[in-house]
């Protein structure tokens, strides 16, 4: 079944434009999180508050990809490659190691293959 929506180009823009602007607010909480927090909350962050706002800008670049693209495999790719990157990160940093850190860095780990795997597979179609 085929349940795609046509969208007017009207339409098409805004969502292109909203995506890229969500897309850039993304990277930007993962390049700049102490100044992007301050510039929009007015609060300074802690070291594990950077984590979580990091995070936030993993789901927020993902999110505006797969908008942006039209391709949620894509933007699911991009989502679990980059918090598998990111656990990886901070648990060989050794700060911030809880007991399930490992296991769902596995998790994530083992989606992005499955994710790549789907989109190989479906530029190939």
């Amino acid at each position: 079944m085929n349940d795609k929506v046509v969208l007017s180009q009207k339409a098409q823009r805004w969502l292109a434009a909203v995506s890229a602007g969500e897309t850039f607010t993304g990277l930007a909480f993962l390049l700049a999180p102490s100044l992007v927090f301050q510039l929009l909350f007015g609060g300074v962050l802690s070291g594990d508050d950077t984590i979580v706002v990091r995070f936030a800008g993993i789901v927020l670049t993902s999110f505006g990809i797969t908008c942006w693209l039209g391709k949620p495999l894509i933007g699911w790719l991009i989502y679990n490659a980059a918090v598998t990157l990111y656990l990886l990160t901070i648990g060989l940093g050794g700060l911030w190691t809880g007991v399930l850190l490992w296991p769902v860095f596995v998790l994530h780990l083992i989606l992005s293959i499955v994710f790549a795997r789907l989109s190989i597979a479906e530029n190939k179609d």
